[in-house]
């Protein structure tokens, strides 16, 4: 096997499971050790570097490694040390470009637990392929787990099997946060999704009327659909991955159905399901969407003040939606507010930041991406220096300097942590007003 020996200790390229031998070479007039170009069809790769000694992990850095495209551009990514200090994977936070060419360095600044440097600095290139993929075009059902707008772009985190983060090229207006979506992979790498099913995909909603093995039958209240589950079906209530053997009879659930097997399932289990046929269903989720544009006018109308929030908890109450939500007071920067609201909007869920306005009647309507008064900044903390924190943003490349009022609202894993908790090198979701973080919410 070959090995690069640097210093006593020697660093080898490991591709999932399998040990690959790249050939080294020396490049002229570059102080980096090289590998041969690998190539990848992945395009959110973890490349994993395993070390012959344990490390110093004060050493692994984003600075001492990191990786870089053809153009010079930072790749923002995640470094991942693992317990036998042996080994680090680098992470990207966003899918690479298809078609580009990457560089992975590791410096003499990585040091071994002994404090040896690496006296060859490593350098590995490679490139993303596009799959020659028979899914390139075809409809796909998928979960959002995730979704954020940047510079007037829409991104998802979908599960369609895995989870990917993609680049919304049409029919962001139909992508909803926790909801099922039907979509299609284009020759970027991005996606489009449908605004309405595919003749191959069927809707259902309802409740789990029996429950025999891979089959359920599903009741909307006027007819019984006997369903089998796919052997890779994929199950979420909320942001919850969950297993099919959670769902019970009595269970309130959607399905997307293709070729007689249940692709996708969203859980209700804490919400009101009104039964309908599913045309009616569809053909509600239209009109709601129209009259959820002629209230987004009516409020840009009314120049209603904007404010952003983060949703504790959310609930179906005699067919109506209400929210408890935590918000920094509008016009203080030591006061929370914390106030239970009828919600008017849908797509709203728990543990999550929220735009939103009050309407005349104290309800509240959510501005739904296209708010104003706010930016989100979606990376890493990268210093904290007091009441200050430095943002880089994985979609502009660029840090952000923020200031930590007395009453920024920051939450991770569903519970309310102090500022002091905050963290160098966590992932993060930020909403900015006047360059003041408003709403935190941390990852990990």
């Amino acid at each position: 096997m070959k090995k690069i020996l640097c210093n006593g200790f020697f660093i080898l390229f490991i591709l999932t499971i399998c040990v690959f031998k790249f050939p080294a070479y020396a490049q002229e007039n570059n102080t980096f050790t090289g590998w041969l170009d690998q190539i990848t069809d992945d395009r959110m790769k973890e490349w994993t570097v395993q070390f012959g000694d344990s490390l110093n992990k004060d050493t692994i850095t984003s600075d001492n490694i990191y990786i870089k495209d053809i153009d010079g551009r930072w790749v923002e990514s995640k470094l991942i040390v693992s317990q036998d200090d042996k080994t680090v994977t680098i992470k990207p936070i966003l899918p690479y470009d298809t078609d580009k060419k990457y560089f992975i360095y590791i410096t003499s600044k990585v040091k071994s637990s002994e404090n040896k440097n690496l006296t060859k600095e490593i350098k590995m290139s490679f490139i993303v392929k596009p799959k020659d993929d028979k899914y390139e075009g075809e409809k796909i059902a998928g979960y959002v787990v995730d979704r954020w707008n940047q510079n007037g772009s829409v991104f998802v985190e979908v599960d369609n099997g895995e989870k990917v983060r993609y680049k919304v090229e049409k029919g962001s207006d139909n992508v909803c946060e926790e909801n099922i979506i039907v979509f299609s992979k284009n020759s970027n790498g991005n996606i489009e999704v449908a605004d309405s099913l595919d003749k191959d995909f069927t809707l259902y909603k309802g409740k789990v009327k029996a429950r025999d093995g891979k089959y359920i039958i599903i009741s909307n209240g006027k007819k019984e659909n006997k369903l089998k589950f796919a052997d890779n079906v994929i199950c979420y209530e909320e942001d919850n991955q969950k297993s099919v053997s959670s769902i019970k009879s009595n269970s309130k659930i959607k399905v997307i159905v293709k070729d007689n097997l249940i692709q996708v399932v969203k859980i209700y289990e804490n919400e009101d399901i009104k039964y309908k046929d599913d045309e009616d269903v569809i053909n509600e989720e239209k009109d709601r969407d129209d009259l959820s544009k002629d209230k987004e006018d009516v409020a840009s109308e009314e120049d209603s003040d904007e404010i952003v929030g983060y949703v504790v908890d959310r609930w179906n109450e005699n067919g109506d939606l209400f929210a408890k939500i935590m918000y920094p007071e509008i016009n203080s920067n030591d006061e929370v507010c914390e106030k239970t609201y009828k919600v008017e909007s849908e797509g709203i869920t728990k543990d999550t930041i929220i735009v939103f306005t009050e309407n005349s009647d104290g309800n509240i309507e959510l501005k739904d991406y296209s708010y104003n008064d706010f930016k989100m900044y979606a990376g890493e903390i990268k210093d904290i220096d007091g009441d200050k924190i430095n943002v880089y943003d994985c979609h502009d490349k660029n840090k952000h300097l923020l200031k930590l009022e007395p009453n920024t609202v920051c939450f991770f894993d569903g519970e309310q942590i102090k500022l002091s908790d905050l963290r160098e090198d966590s992932l993060i979701r930020v909403y900015v007003k006047d360059n003041s973080a408003k709403v935190i919410k941390i990852y990990d």
